[in-house]
């Protein structure tokens, strides 16, 4: 018999419904799927190419937990099985996690170096590892390289990284920041303006700058 897995409502909350691998999910109801990006102290990524009988796609480690796993231990048990790697101690940071109405997700990021002498690949599952620079990631993610799910990952691990990177910044007193609107942040930078957004990251605005807010003080726009 297949593996059995335990299912989620849309707000990622376990359900006492479970299935196994292969069987039609019922409507309202959806699987997790967990995923870990690894990164070294160069910043490289560990990426995995699966087996050409798994599409021969590279990605990073992932999978869904068995049931009675949380997601944290069904990533930890999916690093040991794909590469024969124990991460029980390891410390993971989740930098994402939801539904899109087809799958709950949650993503880890762990810091570690690791020699590729000491993992030991399932073999049936992967054909290779590699680490990769976030210039090639960038590359492969244009050119369409990384599937879907993949894309949307790496993506997702890279504004964390540079949302962390302002944070940082804001902290050590390196950056002013001049205002927020949802998800953008306004600062300066030795005397230049800069907007942040997850998206996009952070880009130049221009170089002189006024300010001007709505009525309600929530919003401004800046003028040239």
């Amino acid at each position: 018999m297949t593996e059995l897995r335990d299912l989620y409502d849309i707000n990622s909350n376990k359900t006492n419904k479970t299935y196994h691998k292969g069987e039609t999910i019922p409507n309202g109801y959806y699987p997790m799927v967990v995923m870990v990006a690894i990164r070294n102290s160069k910043g490289e990524f560990l990426m995995q190419k699966r087996a050409k009988s798994k599409g021969g796609d590279w990605g990073v480690t992932g999978g869904h937990p068995k049931s009675g796993e949380t997601p944290l231990e069904g990533i930890i048990t999916e690093v040991k099985e794909e590469l024969g790697l124990d991460f029980s101690k390891e410390k993971f940071i989740e930098f994402n996690s939801g539904c899109d109405g087809k799958d709950c997700y949650k993503m880890y990021l762990v810091n570690k170096d690791i020699d590729l002498k000491d993992i030991k690949i399932q073999e049936d599952e992967l054909s290779l590892v590699k680490w990769f620079s976030m210039e090639k990631l960038k590359h492969m993610v244009k050119t369409k390289e990384l599937n879907e799910n993949q894309i949307s990952c790496f993506i997702k691990v890279c504004d964390f990284l540079e949302e962390n990177k302002l944070k940082q910044k804001i902290l050590n007193n390196e950056v002013k920041i001049i205002g927020e609107n949802k998800n953008e942040i306004y600062y300066t930078l030795n005397d230049e303006f800069y907007k942040y957004t997850p998206s996009y990251g952070s880009e130049k605005i221009f170089y002189n700058y006024e300010l001007a807010y709505n009525n309600d003080n929530s919003i401004f726009i800046y003028i040239k």
